[in-house]
């Protein structure tokens, strides 16, 4: 015995049914991607563009280090200094770690901003001059190198 739930005649499509069927659905589909892409379009741009613009950093608050002299910055250490170049000028830390970010003053001035963690002293040569400063052991410090001379600036005791 077999069953079939079907009809008796056979399909009602007549001719070209198909293809406006076919038409109609697939210019739907094509109609809600094309909404979905131009819908999302402004996310995609700000993604390729590098996303939101980030705040402008605060400046830095505390007081300013204290110059030493370069004989004070190489006495009695058994490890030589940690020294690293960024954006033109060249830093020198005794201890800790350095983060690096480029500040902008204007429209031609772009110099470095790096905050170190611990350092106990620091050196700095920007545009040719010779800069030492001493931190303290324990303490954060943020050194600005605009055109002008490089400031040092005691943020802080360092905490993990």
């Amino acid at each position: 015995m077999a069953r079939d739930y079907g009809g008796a005649e056979p399909p009602s499509w007549r001719r070209g049914r198909r293809l406006a069927f076919l038409w109609t659905w697939g210019s739907r589909v094509v109609l809600v991607i094309g909404l979905l892409v131009f819908a999302s379009l402004p996310t995609m741009l700000a993604l390729s563009m590098g996303g939101p613009p980030e705040p402008a950093p605060k400046p830095p608050v505390g007081p300013p280090c204290r110059p030493i002299t370069q004989a004070q910055f190489y006495r009695g250490y058994r490890e030589g200094p940690k020294t690293f170049v960024f954006l033109r000028a060249t830093f020198t830390r005794r201890r800790g770690n350095a983060e690096c970010r480029g500040h902008s003053d204007g429209l031609a001035k772009h110099y470095p901003v790096c905050e170190f963690n611990a350092p106990i002293e620091l050196a700095v040569t920007a545009a040719g001059k010779h800069y030492w400063y001493d931190v303290g052991p324990g303490y954060s410090a943020v050194v600005e190198a605009p055109p002008g001379g490089p400031r040092c600036t005691i943020t802080g005791r360092f905490r993990l």
